[in-house]
């Protein structure tokens, strides 16, 4: 309904305003094509500039809403979908802030322009896995062997003999 108003608006201030002051109107009908491919080029020129970038509203932990642009946002996609996410720098506090993105906000991102990353997890880490955890005592104990013993220097050394 607007947007026909607005038109109306339009040629009533345009051509109202040629014939108070004192434009003939068959001038105008003469040259209505071109009267209408500059009303209406500038009108979509108007429009598309405007309406160029898409915003997006996401919210940081610290500042709250903030208005982003498609290239700042990054969205992974992963083949186990509880897992995709979208990440962005927060425009006012610097901080990076990561949330979880369902099927929906995917969706949602990928229409407002967001390019998606595909990535897989890979099969060994969905692996169950039997028997305990390595405890922080074993993996200090691997550290400290590994810095004890310099693996490369004796790779090195075997080629060099060979």
């Amino acid at each position: 309904m607007f947007q026909i108003i607005g038109i109306v608006v339009l040629f009533v201030a345009v051509f109202g305003s040629f014939l108070i002051s004192g434009g003939k109107m068959a001038v105008v009908l003469e040259a209505l094509p071109h009267e209408l491919m500059c009303i209406f080029g500038a009108a979509i020129a108007a429009f598309l500039i405007s309406n160029s970038m898409t915003t997006i509203k996401a919210t940081c932990p610290t500042c709250g809403e903030v208005e982003l642009t498609a290239d700042d946002l990054t969205l992974m996609v992963c083949s186990q979908a509880p897992l995709s996410y979208y990440a962005f720098r927060c425009p006012r506090c610097i901080e990076e802030v990561r949330k979880p993105a369902d099927d929906h906000i995917i969706s949602l991102l990928i229409s407002g322009g967001v390019r998606a990353t595909n990535w897989n997890i890979p099969a060994e880490a969905l692996e169950e896995h039997d028997g305990s955890s390595i405890s922080y005592d074993e993996l200090l104990d691997f550290a400290l062997a590994v810095d004890r013993t310099d693996y490369l220097a004796a790779l090195a050394e075997h080629a060099f003999r060979a």
